[in-house]
């Protein structure tokens, strides 16, 4: 048994319908953390930086400098992006516990 063609005009409608429920873009999420991402790649070229320095030998100070970059650059974030991004972290650290 074939089953019936569908008319043009549902056709048309269907793909109408489904061009408006298309995100325009990133979703807020993976925009945070697209902009979290280029922050530790920034933080982590300044610190390869001073690694690769000669008379580097300090790790207590790399430390330091690497929590003060990380303050700098997240100081710019939004109360609910800083929220946002503190529940993803705890989120994954739970999952790990748990699984």
């Amino acid at each position: 048994m074939n089953p019936k063609p569908l008319h043009p005009e549902v056709i048309k409608t269907v793909l109408k319908a489904a061009r408006f429920n298309k995100a325009d873009g990133p979703s807020e999420l993976e925009t945070l953390m697209l902009k979290a991402k280029q922050i530790t790649l920034d933080v982590r070229k300044i610190v390869r930086e001073v690694q690769d320095a000669p008379g580097y030998s300090d790790p207590k100070s790399l430390l330091q400098l690497t929590q003060k970059c990380y303050l700098d650059k997240f100081n710019k974030f939004s109360k609910d992006e800083l929220l946002m991004l503190i529940t993803i972290i705890h989120t994954d650290i739970a999952s790990e516990q748990i699984l």
